[in-house]
């Protein structure tokens, strides 16, 4: 069995680290065809822009874009390993388990394994700060419009993003808690923005409640499945910041899972505010960067290390941030942060679980909403008694803007 090569972190600066990773790879033939086994499109790309520029490369993975439906991956993922001669995991979830699933479909020993990461790994060599040029791995990616890092975002553009998102995207615990605090600021007649829509958890929500819904996303397949399931909906495909409606629009904005990926989320905001009615509300979900220090003082590593590695795609705010976001667009004010989903992702559990044991903690949170009896005692713990505490108990906060 060939040796399975693996990269340590250490305390190493980042960039270093990358340099290692490089040394690491050395041993790898250019002519050589390598699988991305696992860890989505973004991961993967700029792995390989940044080592592997000129190799031959393909992607396996169940999530994203370039991505082989879980379903199916059963009766593809042999074609694709023989395919390769070196396979790199670039999952850090189950990764072990990614490691022994190649194992049983083929004869490793023809075979260069290669994992990311080390059993302590706290982050990954990818969060070094690098500029993609999109032109160079055109291959894999459509035309971004604003965004400075296109993998990621891109990713949501595919035909199949749409099924991919529908069958990922956590709903017991969104159906149970998270939506609750939406509604609370949507009334019966209100006209509805949801932003970053995706297949339409919180626009069903909305309209189920009476409002009248417009959803927009830059992915037409996403939306294409919130029609599915419910053609009343109005659906607008936007490419950027900039959206085609006419000023004081509506009475309520809202985006669920949305503003957390985009780190330049003031120029979005800004927007927002100009297209809702005086007295109306604005509502995310926003990482607490004052939360996160329990992690690192660091943001990028401290979101990395609760967002499954990809810290330098998520956006973490302070109350003063948000405060100063409103002086800055003028207009309006932050009316509340409250905490939500006190046990998933919350930085207190570094202290006691390995990274793995917490996104199993907060897995086993989310799935034990299909029980009646947890989802009562997980609305009531949440509702009543996390919402009530101050906003950097959580990870994630509920904040809730008000047009003046």
């Amino acid at each position: 069995m060939n040796k399975i090569i693996r990269i340590n972190n250490d305390n190493i600066p980042l960039v270093k680290k990358a340099v290692m990773v490089q040394k690491k790879l050395d041993s790898i033939d250019i002519r050589n065809r390598v699988l991305f086994f696992g860890g989505g499109i973004h991961t993967q790309c700029l792995f390989a822009y940044c080592c592997l520029p000129d190799f031959r490369y393909r992607i396996c993975d169940s999530y994203v874009v370039g991505s082989i439906n879980e379903i199916e991956i059963e009766k593809t993922s042999r074609e694709i390993l023989d395919w390769a001669d070196v396979v790199i995991v670039s999952s850090f979830y189950k990764r072990k388990e990614i490691i022994a699933f190649i194992s049983e479909m083929v004869d490793i020993k023809e075979k260069k394994i290669i994992s990311l990461y080390d059993d302590n790994d706290t982050c990954p060599f990818f969060e070094v700060e690098i500029n993609l040029d999109p032109n160079k791995i055109a291959g894999l990616l459509t035309k971004d419009v604003h965004i400075k890092d296109e993998s990621k975002y891109n990713g949501w553009k595919d035909a199949a993003s749409g099924t991919i998102y529908e069958t990922k995207v956590e709903k017991y615990f969104f159906d149970v808690v998270t939506k609750y605090y939406y509604l609370d600021y949507v009334r019966q007649g209100d006209k509805v923005l949801d932003i970053g829509a995706g297949t339409g958890r919180l626009s069903i929500a909305c309209y189920d409640k009476g409002a009248k819904v417009t959803a927009v996303d830059t992915s037409e397949s996403m939306l294409d499945v919130l029609l599915q399931k419910a053609s009343e909906i109005e659906t607008v495909i936007v490419q950027d910041e900039k959206l085609p409606f006419s000023d004081d629009s509506f009475d309520v904005v809202v985006s669920c899972d949305a503003m957390i990926h985009f780190m330049d989320w003031e120029k979005f905001f800004e927007e927002h505010v100009r297209v809702l009615k005086r007295g109306g509300y604005i509502v995310y979900n926003m990482y607490n960067a004052e939360h996160l220090k329990r992690i690192s003082e660091d943001r990028i590593l401290a979101a990395s290390y609760i967002a499954g590695g990809v810290g330098k795609w998520y956006s973490t705010i302070t109350e003063t941030e948000l405060v100063h976001a409103c002086e800055e667009v003028g207009g309006v004010r932050l009316e509340k942060m409250i905490p939500v989903d006190f046990l998933y992702q919350n930085a207190i559990w570094k202290d006691y679980l390995t990274r793995e044991e917490m996104f199993a903690l907060g897995h086993a949170e989310h799935a034990a909403c299909k029980d009646k009896v947890m989802a009562d005692v997980l609305h009531r713990f949440e509702r009543e008694i996390i919402a009530t505490l101050p906003a950097k108990y959580a990870a994630q906060n509920i904040c809730v803007f008000k047009k003046e």
